[in-house]
């Protein structure tokens, strides 16, 4: 990511890409059946449904800090600048937090998903999920995305730019849909048996 980035740009891609994240969950895994969803190749390992309300769990807890966050600022500090500059913090998470990146993590308690089984709703949960990011994404084009501060909800002492905040959210969320398309690959992967 370039030093800085004009914040109208920024937000306008970061929207962008959380629509192409609810456009790939669409064309990649709704026409897939209850089975299929709630495979796994490991008992250890997560199904195409758990990532996804894995996603859904701990991204409305990222949604509530950033609706703090915003509820907070005065009136007089609303004023956004014309650039956004991502901190340290911000990119030591995004380091580990790439899709790309071979560091795993596992989730906490709070935010890991149920062994129930799951049915087809939990596509219309996430595309519901995605399209309050994206809300949440147009309501801060008039703030100051480098000075508004974010806390984890895990640990609240830790605290990112709201700029940075929001990146991770849709960088977790490819890591995550990477995770679930290798599912889908997997050569045990259940095929769809077509009913004549």
């Amino acid at each position: 990511m370039k030093e800085k980035i004009l914040t109208e740009k920024y937000l306008s891609d970061l929207i962008a890409e959380a629509f192409v994240v609810k456009e790939f969950v669409k064309n990649k895994f709704t026409h897939l059946s209850s089975e299929q969803i709630n495979w796994k190749f490991d008992k250890n390992k997560w199904s195409i449904a758990q990532c996804l309300e894995h996603l859904i769990i701990s991204d409305n807890a990222y949604f509530l800090e950033i609706e703090k966050s915003i509820s907070g600022i005065k009136e007089k500090d609303k004023k956004g600048e014309n650039y956004f500059k991502s901190g340290f913090l911000g990119k030591l998470f995004l380091f580990y937090t790439d899709p790309n990146s071979s560091k795993k993590f596992e989730a906490v308690d709070a935010f890991k998903p149920s062994d129930n089984i799951m049915t087809a709703n939990i596509f219309n949960s996430f595309n519901e999920h995605q399209n309050k990011l994206m809300s949440l994404l147009e309501d801060c084009r008039n703030l100051n995305l480098s000075a508004t501060k974010v806390a984890h909800p895990v640990n609240r002492l830790i605290k990112f730019r709201l700029g940075d905040f929001f990146n991770l959210i849709i960088t977790h969320e490819k890591r995550h849909l990477l995770q679930a398309e290798k599912v889908v690959n997997h050569q045990f992967f259940p095929k769809q048996v077509l009913v004549a």
